[in-house]
């Protein structure tokens, strides 16, 4: 790679762990007042509260979703004695508040709770996203507004299921208060822009895939019963209809090859409802096991103590990388980057899963980046152009030669492309490091202290086709959290990169699912059909491949 003239980096590094100190209060009753610090306007959030080490279960008469309390403007709490903490988040362009109090039998007492903005993507073109919930829609919308998540995506349920799926609460219909009606009031700036699609979730009993309408109207015809079958057909008419957007969910399953073969996936979960706040789903090895070697995903995350099973071909030297609670994350990142070397553009994504694990809403969160304010169908065809950061704590935003991630960039042989990169940087966590990644390759690599203190990245070049993302990894060792940029592209000659060892991957892949997904429906020709058609997919690329 040739050297050019140094090009600069500027970071908004901003730790956030503002505590509210604790105060105690004489008083048998006591009411919780969320207010945006700058506007004043009432705002929801989630509050944890705890006693002692404990996690407390009051206030018992608000809606709850795992270990979190919705707060909608103000809470009131008539709780025992005692002294209670209490957590308040609104996503991580907010600042965490920290307080306590003391009940003691007496007046009632009012705690007003300012919560401040610490970012604020909008105003970069920035808008958040969060790919899955559980949740119905209506209930959606009130955590949304909590965590002031411009997009959500819930599931749309069956017709055939009549199941209430709402979590038990004991909130009951009352008359609007001042409070309510300052929260309707609050604009976007306080709560997001409240978009929502209610997508179809595709369980092809070897993996989830995500149809996204990217309208109103309904343009999928689904059946009562899903299978990969269903699924294969119904992505055989994206040429037709254009409007959905297809979207894997957990990119290590097993229908992952043959999905991506039909090209029509746009976009991947690298982080999903396996990520969560207190720590990510655990992989097992279990060696000399078939199809898969009994690779398995685990986890109290996952509903009901399911276990997954990754069908991704992991040699056994790589498996040691993946044994601590960084595995999943580590491992998913690894496999998007493959798929990304094979040649197929997809876009990053994330979701939390919220309502069936330990994440909150938007605790995994997709970033598009648009140029005018944002609504459904430009959302998702920002999603569908690669237009994405994907975090699930940092807020990095980078340009490369003023262009944002999926774009092209194009030259010729003999005339490599200069970066230079911009990118800001707000963070909550101890950040490890900073990585830019061509080709799966570290090409650049700092402490983020050390980086920050230069104030610029050392001159970069690219001289051949490939991809090219920028990413951040904080210090933790139980869980993986980080950002990264979706993949800025870059052609020499018109030409497209194309690993043969990515694509042997994905073969060997594709003939670990087939046994499985044979051994299914060992008599059905259309299974064998699509089969079939995946391994000519994949053996015509390898026959196209240029690169390594």
């Amino acid at each position: 790679m040739s050297r050019p003239s140094p090009k600069t980096i500027f970071f908004a590094l901003m730790f956030s762990a503002l505590t509210v100190g604790a105060s105690r209060i004489s008083a048998q009753n006591l009411e919780l007042q969320m207010r945006d610090r700058d506007s004043g306007a009432g705002v929801s959030a989630r509050l944890r509260f705890t006693k002692g080490e404990k996690q407390s279960g009051l206030p018992r008469n608000l809606l709850k979703v795992g270990k979190w309390t919705l707060a909608e403007s103000n809470i009131p709490i008539v709780p025992k004695p005692g002294e209670f903490e209490f957590l308040t988040q609104r996503g991580h362009e907010f600042t965490e508040i920290r307080g306590g109090f003391t009940i003691e039998k007496g007046a009632k007492d009012v705690v007003t709770v300012e919560v401040p903005r610490s970012t604020n993507m909008r105003e970069e073109g920035w808008y958040s996203g969060d790919h899955f919930s559980s949740l119905p829609a209506e209930l959606l919308q009130r955590w949304q507004e909590a965590d002031a998540i411009d997009m959500v995506v819930s599931s749309r349920p069956a017709e055939s299921d009549a199941s209430d799926s709402t979590p038990k609460t004991n909130t009951k219909p009352k008359r609007k208060t001042k409070d309510d009606i300052a929260l309707e009031a609050a604009g976007e700036t306080e709560l997001g822009r409240k978009l929502s699609t209610e997508s179809f979730r595709w369980n092809t009993s070897g993996g989830t895939i995500m149809f996204h309408p990217t309208r109103e109207t309904e343009v999928l015809s689904i059946g009562n019963e899903s299978s990969l079958l269903q699924a294969m057909e119904l992505l055989s008419d994206y040429d037709r209809v254009k409007d959905f957007v297809p979207e894997l969910e957990q990119i290590w399953n097993r229908d992952t090859p043959v999905l991506l073969s039909t090209t029509r996936i746009k976009a991947a979960q690298i982080l999903n409802s396996a990520n969560t706040p207190d720590g990510d789903a655990k992989l097992e090895f279990k060696p000399n096991q078939s199809p898969t070697n009994a690779i398995r995903l685990s986890g109290k995350m996952i509903k009901k103590g399911v276990i997954d099973e990754v069908f991704a071909p992991i040699a056994e030297d790589d498996r040691i990388r993946y044994r601590d609670g960084r595995g999943i994350g580590l491992l998913s990142e690894k496999i998007f980057w493959t798929i990304l070397e094979t040649g197929l553009r997809i876009t990053p994504t994330a979701s939390s899963g919220f309502g069936d694990g330990e994440s909150y809403l938007g605790y995994n969160r997709t970033y598009v980046h648009c140029s005018e304010a944002v609504e459904e169908s430009l959302y998702w065809q920002s999603v569908s152009l690669g237009n994405t950061m994907v975090t699930n704590g940092p807020l990095l935003r980078v340009t490369i030669n003023e262009e944002f991630p999926g774009s092209t960039q194009s030259s010729r042989a003999g005339e490599p492309i200069e970066l230079n990169i911009a990118a800001s940087l707000s963070v909550r966590d101890p950040v490890d490091y900073l990585d830019v990644v061509f080709n799966g390759e570290t090409i650049y690599s700092a402490k983020l202290e050390d980086h920050y203190r230069k104030g610029e990245f050392p001159p970069i070049s690219i001289d051949q086709s490939g991809w090219l993302v920028v990413r951040v990894v904080t210090s933790h060792d139980h869980l993986y959290r980080f950002a990264t940029t979706a993949p800025f592209y870059f052609e020499f000659d018109g030409k497209t990169r194309i690993s043969t060892k990515s694509v042997e991957f994905m073969m060997d892949w594709l003939k670990r699912s087939s046994e499985s997904i044979l051994s299914q429906n060992k008599s059905d020709t259309q299974v064998r059909t699509i089969l079939e058609a995946a391994e000519q997919f994949w053996q015509e690329r390898l026959e196209q491949s240029n690169a390594p």
